[in-house]
């Protein structure tokens, strides 16, 4: 017995020093080949480690150096993650168990790039991952988070290929994150670059056991400078912080000047500096979609009110799409585009439009009051949107000199199209909108304008352009001193009449095919006669042939009816007596002359009673 208990007391011995002497190795041992057998195995690619090292402990000391994670085949990079070196302390008995507890975290020299094959496949899916199920996809991994009591990050590259090939860059100096233990909140900081804008965060975080508790979104208040004076804000909640996802609260933006945020999304500020944007609302993050509601702020003066803004990020291979749905006050757009400082010609534009963009968009902007260039509009509603392939826009509708014009069109590659309406516009408005001079008529105006064009380039397209344009009046008068001075009354060379006639109609038709003009008809009915009209403009020769005169059933039995001819330089102009050709007589008496317009204008033209018999 006493022999077996001392074999016993020294094997126990032994083991105990086979113990301490594999401890004492295990820090000198390097695991790395082991580390990349194992890893290269989880993720089904290739996984390089230089070095890696364990010092047991109370504390474990774990020292990694030269990891190297391969990309997909076919991938921009050999490469999609390298880290220069890694360095951690774990709590020993946390490891038994629960969430791991580091008391320090240090990594430097992380290089990432994620992106798409030509297949769609996304390199940041491994193995078991691209078959995940659709409960794990609900795993945020926020039970098991270590408790992280003090890591810092330097010297980080996070590169981002979108599908349409362009790079978002990342590039963190400093990263740091700090708690005095698993209970208390936590603090984060960060320093870096986003697409060469400097940029720096700030967290106050709730406590890494509010991580870890699923049942409840984790509180977070997170502050973005980007530049010098840009600021983004959020605080709110989110289910799957990991992720950035499942975020709800109230977010704010604030930037003096839109040239930050031009540069942050890739291009090119202005010259003169942009306007200053300031947004604020209830943001809503779920997976594919972003949504900010409740909208308050201003794009430079103009305040903004309401409505929301939508972004959904589309699947492998999709468009995102972003609606955008927006009130204005008083909407100044010459200051917002600067236009004082805009000089040269313009540079011709492309009618190609992308069939596969990388965004989608659905736009609707209202302005209470508009203002641009000598236009001064109110109730102002833009709706258009882009699409594959298209630019459409669905309405453009504003109150502009005492009535209402509304609008719509659409380009798609080589081809526009393009309708607007105006309806009682008032005429002095108009003269005074134009510059010109006294009008020898009064009352509210109706238009209608249609144009199609085909063309690579919008030059192009209107030199081959079919546009038509109806001007109509029901109402309203003309001066009599016009009237007899048209039919070359013979009282008009004793006196000037005074007063106005009332106008019956008045219809001008006008069809422009490939710059040259045909005007017919041109009629104006009043009571003490009708005055009509016909002829040509050729706006590429800038020549014109148009004869005028009134009708000889309509006017007094003074009148001599005699017609006049307008012809030749459209800047000079001859003006004699004419006679009326067969021609111009029988285009004027047919009742259906407007077969030549465009379709949408027809039904216009030919409810005026101007076209039919008196």
């Amino acid at each position: 017995m006493t022999r077996a208990l001392r074999w016993l007391a020294w094997s126990l011995c032994g083991l105990a020093l086979l113990l301490a002497a594999a401890i004492l190795l295990l820090g000198r041992v390097d695991l790395a080949p082991l580390a990349a057998r194992w890893a290269t195995a989880r993720l089904g690619r290739p996984v390089s480690v230089a070095a890696l090292h364990v010092s047991p402990g109370r504390w474990v000391t774990l020292r990694l150096e030269g990891l190297r994670l391969a990309n997909l085949p076919g991938g921009s990079r050999p490469e999609m993650l390298a880290l220069d070196g890694l360095t951690a302390e774990v709590e020993a008995l946390s490891l038994l168990g629960g969430a791991p507890r580091l008391r320090r975290l240090e990594a430097e020299g992380l290089r990432l790039i994620l992106e798409r094959e030509a297949g769609g496949r996304k390199n940041w899916k491994f193995g078991e991952a691209e078959n995940a199920t659709a409960a794990d996809a609900t795993d945020t991994g926020r039970a098991g988070f270590p408790t992280l009591l003090d890591a810092r990050l330097r010297d980080i590259a996070i590169t981002f290929r979108t599908s349409g090939g362009a790079l978002l860059r990342t590039e963190l100096d400093a990263v740091a994150l700090a708690a005095a233990d698993a209970a208390a909140p936590v603090r984060l900081t960060a320093e870096g670059r986003y697409n060469d804008v400097p940029v720096a965060l700030e967290g106050d975080l709730a406590s890494f056991d509010a991580l870890r508790d699923t049942a409840a979104p984790f509180p977070a208040a997170l502050r973005l400078r980007a530049g010098e004076e840009t600021w983004l804000r959020f605080q709110g909640g989110m289910t799957d912080p990991l992720n950035l996802d499942g975020a709800e609260g109230a977010l704010s933006l604030e930037a003096p000047a839109l040239d930050t945020l031009l540069r942050i999304a890739g291009l090119e500020a202005a010259e003169k500096g942009a306007p200053a944007l300031r947004l604020a609302g209830n943001l809503l993050h779920q997976g594919a979609l972003w949504r900010l509601d409740g909208i308050t702020g201003a794009l430079g003066e103009a305040a903004i009110a309401g409505r929301r803004l939508v972004l959904r990020e589309g699947a492998d291979g999709q468009a995102d799409a972003i609606e955008a749905a927006l009130d204005f006050g008083h909407l100044d757009l010459d200051a917002l585009l600067d236009r004082r400082h805009s000089g040269g010609t313009a540079a011709d534009l492309t009618l190609a439009v992308d069939q596969a963009p990388d965004t989608v968009v659905q736009a609707e902007l209202t302005a209470e009051r508009l203002d641009f260039g000598a236009l001064r509009a109110t109730e102002a509603r833009l709706a258009a949107a882009l699409a594959p392939g298209r630019i459409t826009v669905e309405q453009l509708a504003l109150t502009y000199l005492g009535g209402r014009i509304t609008a719509e069109g659409a380009v798609e590659t080589g081809h526009i199209q393009a309708g607007t309406e105006a309806s009682g516009l008032q005429i002095k408005a108009v003269r005074r909108a134009l510059g010109l001079g006294a009008l020898p008529l009064s009352g509210r105006v109706d238009g209608r304008f249609a144009v199609q064009a085909r063309g690579r380039t919008l030059k192009a397209a209107a030199s081959t352009a079919h546009a038509s344009a109806v001007i109509a009046m029901r109402g309203g008068q003309v001066q009599r001193r016009l009237l007899e001075i048209a039919s070359l009354d013979l009282r008009s060379l004793f006196r000037a009449a005074e007063g106005g006639s009332p106008i019956a109609c008045l219809i001008a038709v006008v069809d422009l095919r490939g710059g040259e003009a045909t005007v017919a008809p041109l009629r104006l009915r009043a009571r003490e006669g009708t005055i009509a009209g016909n002829g040509s403009i050729d706006l590429r020769r800038r020549q014109m042939d148009m004869i005028i005169g009134s009708q000889r059933d309509t006017t007094g039995s003074l009148a001599l009816d005699i017609p006049v001819r307008v012809s030749g330089s459209i800047d000079d102009p001859q003006i004699r007596p004419a006679r009326w050709s067969a021609e111009g007589r029988a285009l004027l008496a047919a009742p259906d002359v407007v077969n030549r317009l465009l379709p949408e204008l027809r039904p216009f033209a030919r409810r005026n009673p101007c076209l039919t018999p008196r």
